[in-house]
């Protein structure tokens, strides 16, 4: 007999979907679900669904990592010089791949202490670290000034404030139902062309 042990926990509970509680829901309604208390925990409200074509084998792990996965904004550890230059040496032996393949070959961005603090400043303590995202878009290197939208694939960082539940922070809307604009970083001076 195939089953599913689901544990709420009630710090979870606002974390678990509208869907799993319509899957309950209806299996409730026609008889496929019992109900019962268990042990295990004795905060934890558990529900074994009999006679279902689900299995999860170990779904208390499940919940551990998604415990677990909170953030404490001592994520990362520091490295080395020595380490700086082992991590980018892989990228730097691209370089001729990345350019015959047309596009921008990009070693770094920077990114300035102030825009930092501009983006994390009225986030307060629910900011704990950052996500950094890779995107790309087409960029002319060639002139004085980078030219978005025309030129070459460009590789660029995309840098967003995390909370400590490891969610992206968004401040929503800005004026008249328009996003707000300053959610992420993004756009710093590239090197080579900016680097000594």
């Amino acid at each position: 007999m195939a089953f599913v042990q689901i544990v709420i926990i009630p710090d979870l509970v606002g974390k678990i979907t509208c869907f799993t509680f319509r899957l309950i829901s209806n299996l409730l309604k026609n008889n496929k679900l019992q109900k019962q208390k268990y042990p295990t925990n004795p905060s934890s409200l558990a529900f074994v669904i009999l006679r279902s074509n689900f299995i999860v084998t170990n779904f208390n792990s499940l919940l551990k990592n998604i415990i677990m996965a909170k953030f404490s904004g001592n994520e990362g550890r520091l490295i080395s010089s020595l380490e700086v230059k082992e991590l980018r040496s892989p990228h730097h032996a691209l370089e001729k791949n990345i350019k015959a393949r047309g596009e921008n070959f990009i070693q770094a961005e920077f990114f300035g202490l102030n825009t930092f603090k501009k983006l994390i400043d009225p986030l307060g303590k629910d900011c704990v670290g950052f996500r950094v995202y890779y995107g790309a878009q087409h960029e002319d290197h060639d002139g004085e000034e980078v030219v978005i939208g025309k030129g070459k694939h460009t590789s660029r960082l995309i840098i967003v404030p995390v909370d400590a539940n490891g969610k992206d922070i968004s401040k929503g809307a800005g004026l008249k139902d328009m996003p707000a604009n300053d959610d992420a970083m993004a756009g710093g001076p590239t090197c080579p062309s900016h680097c000594n």
